[in-house]
């Protein structure tokens, strides 16, 4: 059974980081003076999306995802990951219950919620028969809730899944793998071009840009940058590093696909100096140049304000 959804006619564009509320990137990114209560409005200025993880962990509780859509605008869109419960601990095996709860709780954001993400562990190998009834469930508990289906991405830690039969499963319902860095799990990476086009391929699987466009044809592009650039972990990508990502990511979105690219390399607040250079070269409106331009005064002036107190005390 297909996954429909309501908004794949147009080339979205939304890129943010995974999570928001880190108070490390007070200073970095966060003025100092406003509270935690005002980090997902402040953040809002600046993305279009956020992907949301302490969903895998724990329930979201009563009224939370209600109060963070009256936080954004209309335009603003939540990627969140399903419970652990339902992907390392049952596997989707006897978890329709699961299925329809998470539904109930996520349904709180209404037609914001763009994706569910299901990250599935490293221990499961491709097992095509589960991965169909992990869709027929998915849809079924999303459609007692959402009117138009919010998309459905899957993440995969497991090499084997990197395969024509998981994607041509994935195409035909709609739905996406969702494409990452990560070293010896089937993570991504670019290769020797082809006739002049961009490779982007896994270790059993490589597909030109124009594949990939009639790859994604009928569902969209999900990234999760997880700054593992040459087996490290979390590192900080730069210009040089996304400079293919983003050709790659233009090309597809001339093709119509919607992309949806979230950075997790978090330490030192570097997934949001990445999630802002990859707007700016994607060119992404409506948004980051005067928003980063604000916040940056805003830290300057702050940072002199202080500077200026502790010299008052000093005297």
């Amino acid at each position: 059974m297909r996954v429909t959804t309501g908004v794949a006619q147009s080339p979205e564009t939304h890129i943010g980081t995974a999570g928001f509320s880190f108070p490390h990137w007070q200073g970095s990114f966060y003025p100092r003076r406003i509270g935690a209560s005002q980090w997902l409005r402040y953040y809002a200025q600046h993305f279009q999306s956020v992907e949301i993880n302490t969903t895998f962990y724990a329930e979201p509780r009563a009224g939370l995802l209600g109060n963070w859509r009256m936080q954004v605008g209309s335009d603003f869109r939540f990627s969140l990951k399903a419970s652990r419960v339902i992907t390392h601990e049952k596997t989707f095996r006897g978890a329709r219950t699961d299925l329809a709860r998470m539904a109930e709780q996520f349904a709180e954001l209404g037609g914001q919620l763009s994706t569910v993400l299901f990250q599935l562990p490293p221990f499961l190998e491709e097992d095509i028969p589960l991965l169909s009834h992990a869709l027929e469930e998915t849809q079924t508990a999303l459609g007692k809730h959402f009117a138009v289906l919010p998309r459905i991405a899957f993440e995969f830690r497991h090499r084997s899944w990197s395969s024509d039969r998981t994607l041509e499963l994935l195409r035909r319902s709609g739905a996406s793998m969702v494409i990452h860095d990560v070293p010896r799990s089937g993570g991504w990476k670019f290769l020797p071009p082809s006739d002049g086009e961009l490779m982007l391929g896994s270790h059993l699987l490589r597909y030109t840009t124009s594949e990939w466009k009639e790859l994604l044809r009928e569902s969209f592009l999900y990234i999760r940058f997880h700054g593992t650039v040459d087996g490290y972990e979390r590192r900080e990508y730069g210009r040089e590093e996304l400079a293919p990502w983003a050709l790659f990511i233009r090309e597809l979105r001339e093709a119509d696909i919607p992309f949806f690219g979230y950075f997790k390399n978090d330490p030192g607040a570097a997934a949001v100096r990445d999630a802002l250079l990859l707007q700016e070269m994607l060119g992404v409106e409506n948004l980051p140049e005067q928003a980063v331009q604000t916040s940056l005064f805003e830290l300057a002036e702050e940072e002199a304000e202080m500077l200026d107190t502790q010299s008052r005390h000093l005297q």
